[in-house]
């Protein structure tokens, strides 16, 4: 998991956007940031990744057919 997180991270933005907040392609994954480049003077942010679990059944239709690159 630490590894895929760090491949996610180290994307550029623009292919990271796909899984933002409300424009996701899988209700149960989101990515969002808290840096707003024209509001925030002071270089600090985080960047997250919110995963959902609710059943096994959700989470199989969401899964990528194996072999497939998550990135």
């Amino acid at each position: 998991m630490v590894c895929l997180s760090n491949q996610f991270f180290n994307q550029p933005p623009d292919k990271k956007s796909v899984y933002l907040n409300g424009v996701s392609p899988s209700p149960l994954v989101k990515y969002g940031t808290s840096f707003l480049p024209k509001k925030d003077k002071v270089l600090q942010w985080r960047d997250y990744v919110s995963m959902i679990y609710t059943s096994d059944d959700d989470a199989l239709k969401q899964r990528r057919p194996t072999g497939q690159k998550l990135y």
